[in-house]
């Protein structure tokens, strides 16, 4: 049966896919990543609608256990084999995480929207519009970077590598959760706190590193 998922799907990654063809090596794989990640989003789409067939789960339950875990792992999946099979530096395997992130995010976001979003948008679309971009996509992104930043990190100590994997990839699963279970309850400004704090720190420890590089270099 044709589903509007599959239907997005074929809209969105044939140019992405073919455009891989006409831009250089590091540039090509992020646009395969970001590709990587529009198909986690179809392929988790699928999965939860099967779990949610034969399994009598809730919405609301679906959601919080059993969603953020499918989505996390086929998120992350392309970008930890990436990494073990190829060794990229930190600041190229981040970009990777980034774009698996985003794809994902922007699928999401088109389903979600012709879902939602009638012919004549009103400020109720746009409110809600700044909800899911400010808000999910930012939670897509941000827990794929983490999971490959503590993969990194914990990649130079063998005895982490298992549990420091294990460790961030419930870390992340428990933010997304956590902002499923807050987007859905009173607290409506909750999950964006939660999302931009995330980020903030990510952004200062970023900016921290750039600094002491600059500060080596001038020793």
């Amino acid at each position: 049966m044709v589903t509007m998922n599959f239907i997005l799907f074929l809209l969105i990654s044939p140019p992405i896919l073919l455009m891989t063809l006409l831009v250089e090596r590091k540039a090509r794989l992020l646009l395969v990543f970001m590709a990587f990640g529009i198909f986690s989003a179809y392929l988790s789409g699928q999965i939860n609608s099967v779990i949610s067939a034969y399994v009598e789960v809730s919405a609301f339950d679906l959601s919080i256990h059993v969603a953020p875990v499918v989505e996390e792992f086929l998120k992350a999946f392309p970008v930890v084999v990436f990494f073990f099979a190829f060794k990229p530096d930190s600041h190229y395997i981040l970009g990777c995480a980034v774009c698996t992130g985003l794809g994902f995010a922007f699928f999401e976001n088109a389903w979600a929207f012709s879902q939602s979003v009638s012919w004549y948008p009103t400020w109720q679309d746009v409110s809600f519009a700044l909800s899911r971009g400010f808000g999910a996509s930012m939670v897509h992104s941000i827990c794929t970077l983490i999971i490959i930043y503590c993969l990194y990190i914990c990649s130079k100590t063998r005895k982490l590598l298992i549990t420091g994997t294990l460790a961030s990839f419930s870390l992340i699963c428990t933010i997304h959760s956590l902002f499923n279970v807050l987007i859905q309850s009173r607290y409506a400004a909750a999950p964006f706190i939660l999302t931009i704090g995330i980020y903030a720190v990510l952004l200062w420890l970023s900016i921290k590193k750039k600094l002491s590089k600059k500060g080596e270099k001038k020793q």
